[in-house]
C-alpha cells in the first residue's frame, strides 16, 4: 500500500498562491501577506522545504550521481522547454507590437532561450508593453536557478549513509546557511553578486529551507512532527509579525516544521490530489504568462480578484496538460536503479516489501 500523504496538494496549494500574489503584483498592486509575509514569499519557503525532503529521499533512494542528475533534469528541464519554446514561438508573435521580422531579429528573441539553461531573460521584444509590470513575460523563472542549484548540492550533505554527513556537513549546512538567510532576510545587500545568474543573497535566502527539508528526512525526524503543534507554530508566526528580527528567526525555524507536518499528517481528501496529475510545477510555471496575457487583453484597470478568478482554472488547466503531454512521458525516461543480484553461495532471506511513496521524483 502506497504511503499516504498531503504532498501533492501542498505544492498546488503553493502554486495557487503564487498566482493570486502575481494577480496583485502585476497590476501594481500591494501583495497580500500571510502569516506576516508576503503569499508569494511564503508559496516559495513551502516548495523548498517540500523539494529539499523530496529530493533527499530520491537521492537516499539511489545514491547515483548520474542517475540522480538524470532524474532531476527529466522532472524540470522538459516542462520548462515547452513553456519557453510557446512563449517566444507563440505567444510572442501574437502580441507583440513589433513587425514579425523585427520580433525574431531582435536579439532578446534568442536570449529568452536561455532560460532552459537556468539564466533567466524576462523580456520578448514588443511583448506586454503596456502592462504595468512590462518588463517580464514569465517573471516566475527566477527560482528555478536557485533550486537546481539546491539539486547540486544536496548529494554533498543529503546522504544518510555516511555519520559524517549527517554530524557534520548537514549541520554546518544548516547553521552557515541559515545564517546567511537570516542577515540578508534583515538587511537586503547593497551589492547583488550573482552566480549561476542569480542573485546570491536571494540564494542564500531560500537555500536554509531547502536543507532543513533534507536535514528532516537525513535525521528521521519525521516522528516529532505533530500537526497540533505545527498549528500553533502558525499561530506565532502570526502574532510576532510585528518584530522583524524575531518574526524572520521563527521563519526559518518553524516553516519548515509546519509544512512538513501538514504533508507528512495524512489526510482521506488531501491524499487524494495528484492521483490523475501532478499539476504544481506546470500552474507554477504557465500562470505567469497567463495572467499577464489577460492583463494586455483587458487592460490594467482589471481587478486582482477579477485577474485571479480567470487566471486560476486557466492555470490549473495548462497544468494538467503540461503533465498528461510532457513531464509525465519525460518521466518515463528515468534511469531505474539495476536490481540488486543475491549471491549464488550464500542463502538470502526475503525481507518484507517496504511500500513505496506516492511522491514522484
Amino acid at each position: 500500500m502506497a504511503r499516504q500523504n498531503n504532498f501533492h496538494f501542498v505544492r498546488l496549494a503553493a502554486a495557487s498562491l503564487v498566482v493570486v500574489a502575481h494577480s496583485h503584483g502585476l497590476l501594481a498592486l500591494p501583495v497580500p501577506s500571510w502569516f506576516g509575509v508576503r503569499v508569494s514569499a511564503f508559496a516559495v519557503r513551502i516548495f523548498f522545504v517540500v523539494s529539499g525532503y523530496l529530493i533527499c529521499e530520491s537521492w537516499n533512494r539511489d545514491a547515483s550521481l548520474i542517475r540522480y542528475l538524470l532524474r532531476r533534469s527529466l522532472r524540470i528541464l522538459p516542462g520548462l522547454a515547452v513553456v519557453v519554446v510557446l512563449s517566444a514561438f507563440v505567444l510572442g508573435p501574437l502580441l507583440t507590437e513589433c513587425s514579425l521580422a523585427e520580433y525574431f531579429a531582435d536579439p532578446r528573441f534568442a536570449q529568452y532561450f536561455w532560460n532552459i539553461a537556468f539564466a533567466p531573460s524576462y523580456a520578448l521584444p514588443g511583448v506586454f508593453a503596456h502592462n504595468p509590470l512590462n518588463a517580464a513575460v514569465n517573471g516566475s523563472v527566477w527560482t528555478l536557478p536557485a533550486e537546481f542549484a539546491m539539486y547540486l548540492l544536496l548529494p554533498l550533505y543529503g546522504t544518510a549513509a555516511f555519520p559524517l554527513c549527517r554530524r557534520v556537513l548537514l549541520p554546518l549546512a544548516l547553521v552557515s546557511l541559515g545564517g546567511a538567510g537570516y542577515y540578508f532576510a534583515l538587511r537586503p545587500a547593497e551589492m547583488q553578486p550573482a552566480a549561476w545568474w542569480s542573485s546570491v543573497p536571494q540564494l542564500l535566502r531560500w537555500a536554509p529551507y531547502f536543507v532543513a527539508g533534507a536535514a528532516v528526512r537525513v535525521w528521521q525526524f519525521e516522528r516529532f512532527l505533530n500537526l497540533h503543534a505545527a498549528m500553533a507554530a502558525l499561530a506565532l508566526l502570526s502574532f510576532t509579525s510585528g518584530s522583524v528580527q524575531l518574526h524572520e528567526a521563527l521563519l526559518l525555524l518553524l516553516t519548515p516544521y509546519v509544512v512538513l507536518a501538514f504533508c507528512l499528517t495524512p489526510s482521506p481528501v488531501l491524499q487524494c490530489f495528484g492521483r490523475c496529475a501532478d499539476t504544481s510545477y506546470g500552474v507554477y510555471l504557465y500562470a505567469y504568462p497567463i495572467q499577464q496575457t489577460l492583463i494586455a487583453c483587458f487592460g490594467p484597470d482589471l481587478p486582482a480578484l477579477a485577474l485571479t478568478a480567470a487566471a486560476m482554472p486557466l492555470s490549473w488547466l495548462c497544468g494538467f496538460a503540461s503533465w498528461h503531454g510532457v513531464e509525465k512521458r519525460a518521466l518515463r525516461l528515468k534511469p531505474r536503479r539495476p536490481p540488486t543480484q543475491p549471491s549464488s553461495c550464500r542463502v538470502v532471506t526475503p525481507e518484507p516489501q517496504r511500500a513505496e511513496p506516492v511522491w514522484r521524483s
